[in-house]
């Protein structure tokens, strides 16, 4: 992985041991699938508001893809009628 933008623009970023990427967002959404949580659950419970800030004025822009990001994940790893559930690669 590298930044892309910014004065860091290149720096490429080392990844823990073990790991490819770090995707908190797709550990988060598989959780809540384990769990057996409603999508609409998935949607409200998890929150990344902490871990990507964005500029002031722009909370419903950030729910809005919050929503849509949970959203989509939730599809892609809720197991349907007895298919095992896959992990989108990126």
């Amino acid at each position: 992985m590298r930044v892309i933008a910014g004065d860091a623009r290149g720096t490429k970023l080392e990844t823990l041991p073990g790991e490819e990427v770090t995707r908190p967002t797709i550990d988060r959404v598989k959780e809540a699938v384990e769990r057996g949580w409603t999508k609409e659950e998935a949607i409200r419970g998890i929150s990344f508001a902490d871990r990507y800030p964005m500029s002031p004025g722009t909370e419903d822009l950030m729910q809005k893809v919050q929503k849509n990001n949970v959203s989509y994940l939730y599809d892609l790893l809720k197991p349907e009628r007895g298919n095992s559930p896959s992990v989108p690669s990126f």
